[in-house]
């Protein structure tokens, strides 16, 4: 896979030709090839507009790392050999990192069709949260800041895919740590119902959240259906390092609530997260897991089990 150096980036021109005509080389793919065969990559937030995300980018790059063109090859040194002779010119653009940041008016907006950088934004409420505060004897207050980092698993992604041009059908041998979000997601961009689809994930092992790579896997059926052969795909470590998935990075503001005796009454939490490109984290799980495990370290529910301030304040300081 051809790879973009930019954070963000319109692709100016992209020119594959000398790549097609390479001995050796069996099928090249652009974004065009997986705009015009496949339907967008349903994010895994529900968005009002869809995302126009496919397995490579089109019109921009969002991430460094994006892959932009792919080839399939004899061996992998022709492959590399091919990617070389691709000619690529990008116009960079503002890159944005922060997603508090990301909602401000002047921030530069990544994708057109949604108007802003929100993917998603709600109000989740349980119970009488506002009288809880009101009958407060006080009131706890700390920022938490977390920072992207990224999992390293011992295996990277890898897979196998075959195309049957008779009936139309796809089949994968891949590690993909999720699949039975995955099926759904493939059928979907493939256009062809689940039945069609054969994923096999026979040893899938600890992803820690970065095995999970549909695009990955569409890229390298369009390749079996362009070259008319299975095609296989194994991530080296550079790779995953460059272009894994990261923790969503963000913010929480935490509100604790609490009586003179300990009782904990009530919670709120704000969080900003920054889910990254196209929806690929799920960032409302990241919010709401983040205030369950705050309870659940406390060892509570609301209104059920005194807790000192002390306690409260050592668990607001990591300690």
């Amino acid at each position: 896979m051809l790879r973009s150096p930019h954070a963000h980036a319109r692709i100016v021109s992209l020119d594959v030709s000398a790549a097609r005509t390479l001995p050796g080389v069996l099928a090249v793919i652009t974004g065009a090839d997986a705009e015009g065969l496949t339907n967008p990559i349903r994010p895994m937030i529900p968005t009002p507009t869809l995302v126009r995300d496919f397995c490579l980018a089109t019109d921009r790059v969002r991430f460094v790392g994006e892959p932009i063109a792919a080839v399939a090859a004899i061996d992998r040194a022709t492959a590399e050999d091919a990617l070389d002779s691709i000619r690529v010119t990008y116009e960079p653009l503002p890159a944005v990192v922060d997603p508090e940041a990301a909602i401000t008016p002047d921030a530069p907006v990544l994708y057109d069709e949604l108007g802003s950088n929100v993917l998603w934004h709600d109000t989740l409420v349980y119970g009488d949260v506002d009288s809880a505060f009101a009958e407060a004897d006080g009131v706890l207050r700390e920022r938490f800041e977390m920072q992207r980092y990224a999992s390293t698993p011992l295996e990277t992604f890898g897979c196998i895919a075959e195309y049957e041009l008779g009936t139309d059908e796809y089949g994968f041998w891949t590690n993909d740590q999720r699949p039975g979000l995955t099926m759904g997601v493939l059928a979907e961009s493939l256009r062809v119902p689940q039945a069609r689809i054969r994923l096999r994930c026979p040893d899938i092992g600890g992803g820690f959240g970065n095995r999970r790579r549909p695009a990955y896997l569409l890229v390298c059926a369009l390749l079996a259906r362009a070259s008319g052969r299975p095609v296989k795909y194994v991530e080296d470590r550079i790779e995953n390092l460059t272009a894994l998935m990261h923790a969503c990075g963000g913010s929480i503001d935490l509100e604790l609530a609490y009586r003179a005796d300990g009782t904990l009454l009530a919670l709120r939490a704000l969080g900003a997260k920054g889910v990254g490109e196209g929806g690929a984290i799920p960032g409302p799980a990241c919010v709401a897991n983040a205030v369950e495990d705050a309870l659940a370290h406390l060892g509570c529910t609301i209104r059920s089990l005194p807790i000192t301030p002390d306690r409260v304040w050592r668990w607001l300081q990591g300690n």
